[in-house]
């Protein structure tokens, strides 16, 4: 097993679509909670946004802990598959600039190894979804979710994950 101790060994996907500011608030709350994660910030925003934006720049002067990734098509599961080629650690976490979480949460929840495929955090509200989830990155990559991004449904595919995969649920407060 692989030590998942303050992020090693872990990747977050973080996707923006013209919100630099979430996208720097998303980017300073998942380093604060998990200091030794790499984020991968994938921007979906117009060519005029990215023009007169500082986001690229901003992310890249974070040096190993972040990178930027430029993507052309306004779709969150095509920012997730187009950044796919920048992780190397043997975990994944997705994030977008609309949902706030409490990442200091998250850690509690991921704070232990495992071997399942994933590990979901169960939290007050039921619903499970891509962000309350950590992936071994091998999982993802075998079932390439992402690859038809205009098709993806994210509640179909968690439901078939947690039904064939090993999966494991742990509590977290929400």
């Amino acid at each position: 097993m692989t030590s998942l101790y303050k992020g090693q060994n872990v990747d977050f996907i973080v996707a923006t679509h013209g919100d630099d500011t979430g996208a720097l608030s998303r980017v300073s709350a998942i380093s604060s909670a998990f200091p030794l994660a790499r984020i991968v910030v994938v921007d979906s925003s117009s060519a005029a946004h990215k023009q007169a934006s500082r986001l690229k720049e901003t992310i890249e002067s974070l040096g190993k802990q972040a990178s930027y990734v430029d993507c052309d098509v306004n779709c969150t599961y095509t920012c997730y598959q187009q950044a796919m080629t920048h992780v190397k650690g043997d975990y994944l976490v997705f994030r977008t600039t609309d949902k706030l979480l409490d990442e200091n949460i998250t850690a509690e929840g991921f704070a232990e190894e495992f071997d399942e495929d994933l590990v979901m955090l169960e939290t007050a509200t039921a619903e499970a979804t891509l962000d309350k989830a950590l992936f071994k990155r091998e999982f993802i990559t075998s079932h390439a979710p992402f690859s038809q991004p205009d098709g993806f449904d994210e509640t179909a595919f968690l439901a078939q994950v947690q039904k064939h995969a090993r999966c494991r649920v742990v509590s977290a407060a929400a």
